[in-house]
């Protein structure tokens, strides 16, 4: 299908805008976006307050503007690492189920680093829980290159 005239000249806008965008990000230094795997975490075992202190600052990113509780007599303690349960403290005042936050599910932090992963909220938690062990135990007996 051949172009017509309006839309020649609208993709030479278009191209000549991104170019101009482009040379402005070189211009000022700004880096174009990697596609390269954030850093890892540091290498070692951590310890459980440490583990707690990640819990606490990641769920706070989870939905800006929302407090969360952990409720650290739920942590379950497991070979990979800890698993967090969490609320938003205006659910826990109020017990009115509009203040919870939908896909709030529980948070791993790994043992080995802190590496932190949500679980899914779409089966219940101890199956999630259950799920998550089963894959990490898999990926434990391959072999490293």
């Amino acid at each position: 299908m051949a172009l017509g005239s309006l839309e020649r000249e609208r993709l030479r806008r278009r191209r000549r805008l991104l170019f101009a965008v482009l040379v402005s990000f070189f211009a000022l230094g700004v880096k174009p976006m990697s596609s390269a795997a954030p850093p890892s975490p540091p290498p070692g075992p951590i310890t459980k307050e440490k583990a707690l202190e990640i819990a606490t600052k990641t769920v706070a990113e989870f939905k800006p503007g929302t407090e969360f509780v952990i409720h650290e007599d739920r942590t379950l303690e497991k070979e990979f690492g800890w698993v967090f349960f969490y609320s938003p403290k205006a659910f826990l005042e109020t017990k009115d189920p509009r203040k919870l936050v939908p896909g709030a599910g529980p948070l791993v932090v790994e043992r080995l680093g802190g590496a932190t992963q949500y679980l899914t909220t779409s089966v219940p938690p101890d199956r999630a829980v259950k799920e998550f062990e089963r894959r990490w135990r898999e990926g434990q007996q391959k072999p490293k290159p």
